[in-house]
């Protein structure tokens, strides 16, 4: 039997209210101790004196909720108190004091997935939703909360057994009439390779939606980089001058562009220098350049060649007001950020290199590279049966091998035979409390 774990489940700080949580089997005796009250009632708010010894530690509301039917599937307490750092430590103490463990970062959704109240899948999903920082990825972690995405993949996973298991049989009573049933294979596995199709495809667009984007504006001195970089935040945020070199170091700040979390990066004028600071700057600048998932080549009206332009940058020439007539290029952004001219249409060139014009309406993403890659093994040894049928190569031991494999893809994706360093792995990058 597992330990009765406690840790807070809101963040420390001052705040109104501080939430406890309190899961296993002596929960309630625990609680019960801590505040001197024997009367329960299952999923009642209760308010109780919370007490060190026989001194009053606060007033607070708690909640008992009775196991099997708990987040945890365990006997769960809630202590709802006032918000203090001190008090919030001072109880938790207490409840160590009286037969509590320290709860490791995620485990009571860990012992959520391990008492079967949700797939794994679902656990990640949870940790998106309080990271969550765009309206698409939140309502799209709620759908993979809610089952939809395990669904999906459970009617795969029954399909592929259906196959299987009359694969197996035939190969039990050492006979198969590939010509009679083959139509139905077909059928079957066509469906599932178009729903792993479907759901490899989403990765992309769902790694967008969940981890965002790091987009860098960069160009030599006095081009206009940072009066454009807070022109897109609507905030003056860096300095500007027309000093050269007044940006020394990397400041980013963050946007939302339809959906997708960006975090937008000012960088130091790339030019030869002496200055020691100023050199850091520009070799931190270089640097990100190379890494960043979408570059803005800054340059003004003095421009007269470029290099080639790359599938991840935008070409701007900033200060168009200055230019003469004649003067413009093809292959270029004309926009002037210290008179908001043209900015409109650079945030527009982003979303067509992040083709964001697609609806999202209904759709649900995979956001996971674990995800990912197990969906991409399970296409793949389907893709090989399929290809096998299709071209009468039929070894019912070779078939059978493959979709076993992508049988256990699947499997790793729920949670239901992955190895426990992966699953330490996912639950020890939540917060503790959760």
């Amino acid at each position: 039997m597992l330990e009765t774990i406690v840790a807070p489940a809101t963040p420390y700080g001052e705040s109104s209210i501080g939430v406890i949580r309190i899961s296993g089997s002596k929960a309630l005796e625990i609680v019960k101790l801590l505040t001197k009250a024997k009367d329960f009632k299952n999923r009642y708010a209760h308010y109780r004196k919370i007490y060190l010894d026989n001194d009053i530690i606060d007033d607070a509301i708690v909640t008992f909720y009775e196991s099997p039917n708990t987040y945890t599937g365990e006997d769960l307490v809630e202590i709802s108190c006032h918000g203090s750092v001190i008090i919030i430590r001072t109880i938790v103490s207490e409840l160590v004091n009286l037969g509590c463990l320290m709860a490791e970062p995620g485990e009571f959704t860990k012992r959520a997935f391990l008492n079967g109240k949700l797939d794994l899948l679902q656990a990640e999903s949870i940790t998106s939703i309080i990271k969550s920082k765009s309206d698409i990825n939140l309502k799209n972690q709620q759908k993979i909360l809610s089952g939809q995405l395990s669904n999906k993949l459970l009617t795969i996973k029954q399909k592929l057994l259906d196959v299987l298991s009359h694969f197996e049989h035939h190969l039990d009573i050492d006979e198969f009439d590939k010509v009679l049933e083959l139509d139905n294979y077909l059928d079957s596995l066509n469906f599932i390779q178009k729903e792993l199709k479907n759901l490899m495809d989403s990765f992309s667009m769902g790694k967008l939606y969940n981890d965002g984007l790091h987009v860098v504006i960069c160009g030599k001195p006095n081009v206009g980089k940072s009066t454009l970089f807070n022109r897109m935040l609507n905030s003056d945020i860096a300095i500007t001058s027309s000093e050269p070199g007044t940006t020394r170091d990397i400041i980013n700040a963050e946007i939302n562009i339809n959906g997708i979390p960006i975090k937008l990066f000012d960088t130091a004028g790339i030019r030869d220098s002496d200055n020691k600071v100023e050199k850091i700057g520009i070799d931190k600048a270089k640097k990100l350049s190379k890494i960043a998932d979408l570059k803005l080549n800054i340059y003004d009206k003095m421009i007269n060649k470029h290099g080639d332009l790359k599938k991840n940058e935008i070409n701007i020439i900033n200060k168009c007001d200055e230019l003469s007539e004649g003067r413009y290029k093809d292959g270029f952004i004309y926009c002037s950020a210290k008179n908001n001219v043209g900015i409109d249409l650079i945030f527009d060139i982003i979303k067509e290199k992040l083709i964001l014009s697609k609806s999202t309406d209904g759709a649900t993403f995979i956001t996971s590279s674990r995800q990912h890659l197990n969906i991409k093994d399970a296409y793949h040894k389907t893709g090989v049966a399929l290809e096998n049928i299709t071209n009468n190569n039929i070894n019912i031991e070779i078939l059978s091998f493959e979709l076993r494999e992508a049988l256990d893809s699947i499997d790793l994706i729920l949670g239901k035979t992955t190895p426990d360093d992966i699953i330490n792995n996912i639950f020890s990058h939540m917060c503790v409390g959760k």
